[in-house]
């Protein structure tokens, strides 16, 4: 892990964000990669005060974003395992480069009104979602 990767994380968050929970301070253990923005591993942010992510963000495990206020997810987000948005009020769509391997859940969300056919087809041509939940 790279000490400058994570302060690079960290600041992005403290500026964007104004404030993180204790809980989000003491993640000293998130496993990034020496690549960009890499979790190698599950990145749980429920119910974290969080309203934007870094663009480029590459999960390889789950991606946990319920009940958060993220108004929306970065360019070239793209998460191996499941992403989960319930809860996710301000959540109104989706970029069209996501790419999840997995699936995504969207009860609570703006998102979760819509069919399936309209969510595909807001990440089409150049994402992809595994199943819909």
């Amino acid at each position: 892990m790279e000490i400058a990767t994570l302060k690079n994380i960290f600041n992005f968050l403290e500026v964007n964000e104004k404030k993180l929970s204790i809980k989000w301070k003491m993640m000293n253990k998130i496993p990034f990669t020496k690549e960009q923005l890499n979790v190698k591993g599950d990145f749980d942010l429920q119910g974290e005060d969080i309203q934007q992510l870094p663009d480029g963000l590459y999960v390889k495990g789950d991606l946990l974003l319920n009940a958060t206020p993220i108004k929306k997810l970065p360019k070239g987000l793209r998460v191996d395992g499941n992403l989960e948005l319930q809860d996710c009020e301000n959540l109104k769509s989706l970029p069209k480069d996501l790419k999840v391997c997995g699936g995504i859940w969207l009860a609570g969300t703006p998102l979760g009104r819509m069919s399936d056919e309209k969510i595909l087809n807001m990440v089409k041509p150049d994402g992809y979602i595994g199943k819909i939940y």
